[in-house]
């Protein structure tokens, strides 16, 4: 919850567009250096975009590495170590808490649209 508010504070809340892709080769991206022009679109965006290069997943499950990256949790906290569990209401309590941060920002826009 605190990094949404110092994210907002520090950046004057630019745009915000979270990319996420479930089973892509990076290695076959224009933006990596592949030489094929498979990925047009993402090579622009991020040409003028901040990109995290060096990411790593706990568990290479999309389930559980979507929920951790919401949640800001590790998928043992949130109870979700495979694909097919729920999140248990705690750990969603919690995720509804910072989204009510994040509402209350200039994000709103991008909550919805959840």
């Amino acid at each position: 919850m605190a990094w949404v508010m110092m994210l907002a504070a520090v950046m004057a809340s630019p745009d915000v567009f979270f990319v996420t892709v479930d089973t892509l080769r990076a290695d076959h991206l224009g933006m990596y250096g592949y030489e094929r022009p498979t990925s047009p679109n993402l090579d622009a965006l991020a040409a003028k975009s901040l990109r995290f290069d060096n990411c790593v997943c706990e568990v290479p499950l999309t389930s559980p590495s979507f929920g951790s990256m919401l949640a800001s949790r590790y998928p043992r906290s949130t109870a979700t170590t495979r694909n097919g569990l729920p999140m248990p209401a705690t750990v969603v309590r919690r995720l509804d808490g910072t989204m009510e941060v994040v509402q209350s920002s200039t994000y709103a826009d991008f909550v919805r649209s959840l």
